[in-house]
């Protein structure tokens, strides 16, 4: 049986093969309201994807997930990973966040790989290449910061410009510590993390922050959808501030990061 989700304040009805673990995956996610709900209502195609429908009110989508998707995800992970032998339905997930991340050029948003954490009012993205240190980052800031540090996500934020402000988003697709929380914020900073031995943090401008980011961003298969995340990309670098940080695993790399970003004075521990 189908169920409905909301992601980035956008809704979706999912038709999966493996449901029961699919609707799990997204548990934090459920839009209970909906769920309570079985009014069919999916007709026009979008964008001429059978599988991708609006409800006649244009408020929710309806993602349908084929074997050919999940088969599809297992060529992607040997072909990007050189990994294969992965569950079915762990593969169903990466064939969701897929289809969800083809709606999102056309609300004015896109996914982007990072960890997430919210201080105060807003919202700080750390990225880099997997095994660079953006979760031991986050975690650092846990250990020296304490509760008033909250993750947003760990691995795969959804961002949106809403009401002309960059908004972050929560997502159930959290890598292998399962770090998210269904909540978002204003982004208050990017900051690419680089390893060193040395702690510096200096702000980037538009055109040095551009080649650190076109890699961390999903952009689609199609044109349309490439080109809509680009200018959703020129709009978040102007808006948003990117940073570079060189650093360890101590506090002092904290201390950088934290000064930097939210432009107030660190307290020591």
């Amino acid at each position: 049986m189908a169920f409905k989700i909301k992601l980035a304040g956008i809704g979706f009805q999912v038709n999966g093969i493996y449901e029961e673990s699919l609707k799990k995956h997204c548990g934090d996610y459920l839009d209970i309201e909906e769920n309570s709900d079985n009014k069919k209502c999916f007709d026009n195609c979008v964008a001429g994807k059978e599988d991708l429908k609006l409800s006649d009110n244009d408020s929710v989508y309806e993602i349908i997930i084929s074997e050919d998707d999940i088969i599809r995800e297992q060529g992607t992970m040997l072909e990007d990973e050189g990994q294969s032998g992965f569950a079915p339905e762990y593969l169903e997930t990466l064939a969701l966040l897929r289809k969800v991340a083809e709606v999102l050029p056309e609300k004015d948003g896109f996914l982007m790989h990072g960890a997430v954490i919210q201080w105060k009012d807003k919202a700080y993205m750390f990225t880099a290449p997997s095994g660079t240190g953006k979760t031991t980052h986050i975690r650092l800031w846990r250990k020296y910061l304490g509760q008033g540090v909250s993750i947003i996500n760990g691995d795969k934020p959804f961002i949106r410009i809403v009401d002309d402000c960059v908004r972050i988003y929560g997502t159930p697709w959290a890598g292998k510590e399962g770090w998210q929380n269904n909540k978002n914020a204003p982004l208050g900073g990017i900051c690419i993390i680089q390893r060193g031995t040395e702690c510096g943090i200096r702000k980037l401008d538009s055109k040095e922050a551009i080649p650190y980011l076109l890699g961390q961003i999903h952009f689609g298969d199609s044109s349309a959808q490439a080109g809509k995340t680009l200018e959703l990309l020129d709009i978040l670098i102007k808006k948003v501030p990117v940073y570079i940080l060189n650093c360890d695993i101590s506090e002092h790399a904290v201390r950088t990061s934290y000064e930097a970003m939210t432009g107030e004075k660190y307290r020591e521990s």
